[in-house]
């Protein structure tokens, strides 16, 4: 039987989101007979430098399980092993794990027919002996919220760890008294430019721009950069990229919202990056001509 459900988190601790608004995220659970999907798109929270985001997940019958989000959990596809009970009710939260295993729960949210509340499962979360979370197994194929999940293998297949990008395309902070946004969220973005490698290959692909290589995994990696005016100062555009090949399809995972660039001129359909951009004034999503 097919069952789905889509649960809002909220914010419940400060200090967490990326700026002054509170954070929040949206969490779709399918669940196909004994398979479980998790898409959760989070949106204004907070990179982290040390520790983790965990999902966890908490159902009726006290069934806990934890899920590793990594430091930057922007829009995450999960398999999950062990299928919650959404019949009966759940909820799910947003967890910050320091270094020293202490946790705290910066968000939150359940579905109607759950009867626990908040402070139930935080202590379920606080009480579970937190250990190394085995690495989820990562649905790597086209994910659509219907029941199909095989819908158009033309596309571009991305790890769904790679669309952690445009963290605010949901729910961009409006800027006050015609304060750009870039100066809203410069303090966290220009930390992340002090914490990564520079990544040359686009810095030399695109004139009056720095870009940042973020690893998520040994071998794996998606990047940030930052496009200027010629005077190199004013910023134009946020930018967020994963790597892959040209295709006449855009990857589904961003919504439309992005551009193919070529790392060659001479190979405009070979390889480069799938990139999302954002006004540097109004935080809104910009698609570029490609």
């Amino acid at each position: 039987m097919y069952i789905t459900n889509t649960i809002i988190l909220k914010e419940t601790k400060k200090g967490f989101s990326l700026t002054e608004k509170p954070l929040c995220a949206i969490l779709k659970i399918e669940v196909d007979g004994n398979s479980c999907i998790v898409n959760l798109s989070a949106i204004n929270i907070a990179f982290l430098e040390s520790g983790n985001y965990f999902l966890h997940l908490l159902d009726n019958n006290l069934q806990l399980t934890e899920h590793n989000l990594g430091k930057t959990p922007l829009r995450t596809t999960l398999i999950v092993d062990v299928v919650p009970d959404l019949l009966k009710g759940i909820g799910a939260g947003i967890t910050f794990i320091d270094d020293d295993g202490q946790s705290v729960v910066v968000a939150y949210g359940k579905t109607s027919n759950f009867n626990k509340d908040f402070y139930e499962f935080k202590k379920m979360v606080e009480r579970l002996n937190i250990k190394a979370s085995p690495s989820p197994i990562i649905y790597d194929d086209d994910i659509v919220a219907t029941e199909n999940y095989y819908l158009n293998n033309d596309a571009p297949i991305l790890e769904p760890q790679l669309t952690k990008a445009l963290p605010f395309l949901e729910e961009a902070p409006q800027p006050k008294d015609s304060t750009p946004y870039f100066d809203l969220v410069k303090t966290k973005l220009l930390a992340l430019f002090d914490t990564y490698e520079s990544f040359s290959q686009l810095n030399n692909t695109i004139p009056y721009s720095k870009w940042i290589k973020i690893p998520y995994s040994t071998t794996k990696f998606y990047v940030v950069g930052i496009i200027y005016e010629e005077d190199f100062k004013t910023p134009l555009y946020i930018s967020y990229g994963v790597p892959g090949k040209y295709s006449v399809f855009k990857p589904p995972e961003f919504d439309d919202n992005c551009s193919f660039l070529p790392l060659s001129v001479f190979n405009p359909k070979g390889d480069g990056f799938w990139v999302m951009y954002q006004d540097a004034i109004t935080g809104k999503a910009v698609i570029l001509d490609e």
